[in-house]
């Protein structure tokens, strides 16, 4: 997967000078949402970026070979793809130079920028506080969230989730989990999490009781007064995951 920041700087062969602006553009853009707190997406995008920059640098001298014997260079399919062309000319070939130097340039301004976000990122994690809400679940791969958030829409009513963890095997030694959520209406003035949960219980079908009679359910408070959907809640959901395989340790 790659990002705008990354198409942006690996795509500039042609006009390397007016895409620093560009850049810096975007960083600031990155950078003001990190001031109004805003974290989603923007720090994803940062972190990808990062990345692909380090892998640039990583195989730098590789691309500048492959530039002059055409050999099979498959970082980015971009640069394999302008490498390999018989009709570009050795100004076009010199100009995936600029490009390389153009990563050097940036990756550090990105450093900067992307370090204020994971500032905000580490600031919204520490506010979180978790814990199960009454038994502890035989089974807590599937349930309820009851998230609890500061910001000025939520008041005193904490939002209601479903949620499914997934996991992924990609290295048995260390799988993948996702947390799959679908928010749910809830038609009651309760507002403590006991009172939500016997309402979430009261309103299941027959199905879903026979198939988990006890269905996980998580608290979570959020004390930071930041955008819900662009920070408290991603950043819950990622705590809620660390959370998860907190309980399974503490349990072996």
């Amino acid at each position: 997967m790659q990002s705008l920041l990354t198409d942006m700087i690996i795509c500039a062969v042609d006009d390397v000078e007016s895409t620093r602006y560009r850049v810096l553009a975007e960083l600031q853009k990155k950078s003001d949402a990190f001031d109004a707190k805003m974290l989603y997406p923007h720090i994803l995008e940062l972190i990808n970026t990062r990345q692909n920059l380090l892998t640039l640098h990583k195989n730098r001298d590789d691309i500048i070979k492959g530039l002059k014997q055409k050999a099979d260079i498959t970082l980015f399919d971009y640069m394999d793809n302008i490498i390999k062309r018989e009709d570009v000319t050795d100004k076009f070939r010199e100009n995936i130079h600029n490009v390389l130097d153009l990563a050097e340039w940036a990756f550090p301004r990105i450093e900067d920028t992307l370090g204020v976000g994971k500032e905000i990122l580490i600031e919204t994690a520490e506010s979180i506080e978790i814990e199960w809400v009454n038994i502890i679940p035989t089974y807590p791969d599937e349930g309820y969230l009851i998230v609890s958030a500061a910001d000025e829409e939520s008041g005193d009513n904490p939002r209601v989730f479903s949620y499914e963890r997934i996991k992924y095997i990609v290295d048995p030694e260390d799988p993948i989990y996702v947390l799959r959520t679908k928010q749910k209406s809830v038609d009651s003035a309760a507002t403590q999490p006991e009172q939500l949960k016997q309402y979430l219980l009261s309103t299941r079908t027959d199905k879903e009781r026979n198939a988990n009679p006890n269905p996980a359910t998580v608290f979570v408070d959020v004390s930071v007064p930041y955008s819900f959907t662009k920070t408290a809640f991603p950043v819950a959901k990622r705590s809620v995951l660390r959370w998860f395989r907190l309980q399974e340790h503490l349990n072996s």
